[in-house]
């Protein structure tokens, strides 16, 4: 009897093998009759332009996941032809696939002048809703950038015309970006303002997953400013809430900044700990961005623990992953740990290469604190080789930076945030 069942058992697997194989088969077939028909449609001159268009944006979508370059070619292709030949949809179609096609072969550069082509032909056809689209996607790609003040004049188009149409979870994931970039320019304060007020604003929906990223980022000021149990708690509710949503991106945000915290707390092997979970959750995630700060931050952290070849290991991989994809912010991180770790080991020609390398980008992107870490250790870096005037030079922009970010108003003004907008008002 036990006999007869495996073997039943072996049966059906064999069965269902077979089912798998010829179903893939069959796919491919098919897949392969459709281009080979869409192309001869395409090469026919009797075509007329309405199937000409519809065969080019099939064969883009077609190959968009298996043959990047093909489906480039043919979005390309598609947008040539629609020129003045259509109200602007199928120019638009194409557009959206060559920016997405380009973001994700890290050509920024490509893909953020075909996101500003959009913005223009969504104004001449008065389309707000892919006015917004395309100047969400335009503000996304200028933080690729390092152009952060661009960043915030594409997302604040976005959140006018959101209030306009009273598309308030759209106005609320571009006001919550709006804070992310305050964030990356150094003022937490109007960050966090930022943070809270689309927070509020997904509140009104009973939908936990739209409050994941209001949680983490909220949590995080709120740690950096000092209150970091309430940081925790806001942090930990953002992790329950992923693992409920089966979100691997946000469960990664979430790890990383509860390992901040403890950073902050000085709880280092926890800290270490939820920055491996972290590594471990985003090897699948395609913000290959994520990857480059988790790389800083244990590099960071080895720094502060002393494990030299840890901090070199991991500072080298942020580096190197960043100058791939082309990450300002990530260079300026990398660039300044690295002057860091060399300056501990005496190699001062090394400390000063990265030292000013990391200080030349953070002042290009304008990633104020990173300047501050620069200045303060190329301060100490001539201050050991006996250079009295530069060391002082240096450190005077280290304190007039330093006096700018953690002024008095700044503190005024977070109370004010602070009790106009508490997060957990009805929680």
């Amino acid at each position: 009897m036990e006999i007869s069942r495996i073997y039943n058992t072996s049966k059906l697997k064999l069965s269902i093998t077979l089912l798998f194989l010829l179903f893939s088969l069959s796919n491919l077939f098919a897949n392969e009759f459709e281009t080979d028909s869409l192309s001869r449609l395409i090469d026919n001159p009797k075509t007329s332009y309405s199937d000409e268009s519809s065969a080019y944006l099939k064969l883009a979508r077609i190959y968009e996941t298996t043959d990047k370059d093909l489906s480039l070619k043919y979005a390309l292709e598609l947008l040539n032809i629609a020129k003045g030949n259509d109200d602007g949809s199928n120019s638009l179609n194409a557009l959206e696939l060559i920016i997405n096609l380009y973001d994700s072969k890290n050509d920024f550069e490509k893909s953020i002048s075909y996101a500003y082509q959009a913005v223009n032909i969504s104004e001449q056809m008065k389309a707000e809703n892919d006015i917004v689209y395309f100047s969400g996607l335009c503000g996304g790609l200028c933080i690729k950038t390092g152009d952060y003040f661009e960043a915030l004049q594409n997302y604040q188009l976005a959140v006018s015309l959101s209030q306009k149409n009273k598309w308030e979870h759209r106005e609320a994931s571009f006001l919550n970006n709006i804070g992310g970039v305050y964030y990356l320019l150094g003022d937490n304060i109007t960050a966090l303002d930022y943070y809270i007020k689309a927070y509020n604003l997904k509140e009104r929906n009973n939908d936990t997953r739209l409050l994941i990223p209001g949680l983490i980022n909220i949590g995080g000021i709120y740690s950096i400013i000092g209150e970091h149990e309430k940081g925790l708690e806001l942090l930990e509710r953002a992790l329950k809430y992923s693992k409920e949503n089966e979100s691997d991106y946000y469960s990664t945000k979430a790890l990383i900044s509860i390992a901040d915290v403890n950073v902050k707390l000085n709880n280092y092997t926890t800290a270490e700990k939820y920055y491996k979970k972290a590594l471990e959750s985003s090897k699948y995630l395609e913000d290959l961005t994520v990857r480059v700060n988790i790389f800083s931050k244990i590099g960071s952290l080895s720094i502060k623990t002393k494990n030299q070849e840890g901090a070199l290991k991991y500072s080298q991989k942020a580096l190197f992953l960043s100058d791939s994809i082309g990450y300002p912010y990530g260079v300026s991180i990398a660039c300044q740990q690295l002057g860091t770790i060399y300056l501990s080991f005496n190699d001062y020609k090394n400390a000063m290469k990265y030292l000013l390398r990391g200080l030349k980008v953070s002042q290009t992107i304008n990633a104020v604190e990173n300047q501050l870490d620069a200045y303060n250790s190329l301060s100490e870096l001539y201050r050991q080789n006996n250079n009295p005037d530069k060391a002082l030079n240096y450190y005077v922009k280290y304190v007039s930076i330093k006096d700018s970010i953690f002024a008095d108003e700044n503190h005024k003004k977070y109370s004010a945030v602070k009790a106009k907008y508490e997060v957990d008002k009805k929680q």
